[in-house]
């Protein structure tokens, strides 16, 4: 039994789950694997794991044909491409953050990789930069920048990171709803 998990966690829950010859992973370490076994990964049910509230979805990698494996009606192979890549809108500008990005710099600097027209903005006010699989939000600033995940309250940083998800709005300076220079972002 070979069990790929992120967190210790998960891999005690799948002590119990977990027959000979077969390899359990979670999701999040079979987005992991290359492109080449995405299509030897199959999703096989959701466990209650023990301090979560919610379900955590177990996975299975096929390594071997054999008789006796018991096809799996309905089964998603994972093909999430676990770099996603992060689309930023200001104004009639739009940048795109793909795998492998080195950081973006935003502020009023012309010499920013996204320059912004905002008073209350530092030079270089804030960076973006690819942390794993996140894209983290360092501010580092004199007003603070102000994040807004779409369904969230907004969150101010002063000299602090924010791991960015979903869609939503970064302000600088001021708050969302009295800034006038707001950068969108949206994962793709």
């Amino acid at each position: 039994m070979i069990f790929l998990a992120t967190q210790s966690t998960l891999l005690r829950a799948f002590l119990g789950e977990a027959i000979r010859g077969q390899i359990l992973l979670s999701e999040g370490s079979a987005s992991l694997l290359g492109t080449e076994l995405h299509n030897w990964v199959r999703r096989l049910y959701s466990v209650q794991i023990k301090g979560k509230a919610e379900h955590i979805a177990l996975f299975e990698l096929v390594w071997r044909q054999s008789a006796d494996q018991t096809a799996v009606a309905g089964v998603d192979v994972v093909k999430r491409d676990p770099y996603p890549v992060l689309r930023l809108r200001y104004g009639d500008k739009k940048l795109v953050l793909r795998p492998r990005s080195d950081a973006l710099i935003i502020g009023r600097d012309p010499g920013c990789d996204l320059p912004i027209v905002e008073a209350k903005a530092s030079r270089q006010h804030c960076t973006i930069e690819r942390h794993q699989y996140d894209f983290v939000l360092k501010d580092h600033s004199t007003n603070g920048t102000y994040v807004t995940v779409e369904g969230d309250s907004e969150v101010q940083l002063k000299r602090q990171q924010f791991i960015l998800r979903r869609r939503g709005w970064i302000a600088f300076g001021s708050s969302r709803d009295i800034a006038t220079e707001i950068v969108e972002f949206l994962f793709a």
